[in-house]
């Protein structure tokens, strides 16, 4: 079966403008490759996530964009790993324009996104551990700061 109708119009319409993209991370986990469609649209294939491993770049780039400091944070960088691993669900399939930008298109609902469906699950996720952090550090016993401050010793 091909694309859902409508699927210029939409795929077009509900894209922000090149250059106000978020997640850097799509081109590195797509593959050029995959059927054709009208409007110069390529279906990709997902590399499957125990198949793609990041560099450390790009996870340092995710985690960035996520809102994690890579070097303050850095017990939250494997949310970064997990995040660009994470598979694609619901429908979702990678897809690349004519202008070899990559996007997401929910073959279920028609919804189309320049980001990865699990990005906001992802920046969400950090910010919840980031205040958790924030808050045990702020709150520790005995005017210490820090996990762990005023434990026995």
């Amino acid at each position: 079966a091909g694309p859902p109708s409508g699927w210029g119009e939409e795929a077009a319409s509900e894209q922000p403008q090149a250059g106000s993209r978020g997640s850097p991370r799509c081109r590195s986990r797509q593959r050029a490759r995959g059927m054709e469609c009208e409007d110069g649209v390529i279906i990709l294939e997902e590399k499957p996530s125990e198949e793609f491993e990041p560099t450390e770049d790009e996870v340092r780039n995710y985690a960035e964009w996520l809102g994690m400091d890579p070097e303050a944070d850095k017990d939250l960088m494997y949310l970064a790993r997990e995040g660009l691993k994470a598979p694609l669900t619901d429908g979702w399939k990678p897809c690349q324009n004519a202008e070899n930008e990559i996007f997401y298109f929910n073959f279920e609902t028609g919804q189309s996104s320049w980001d990865h469906p699990a990005d906001e699950t992802y920046r969400a996720l950090v910010q919840d551990k980031k205040r958790v952090k924030r808050e045990t550090t702020t709150t520790a016993p005995g005017g210490k700061a820090g996990p762990g401050a005023g434990a026995a010793e």
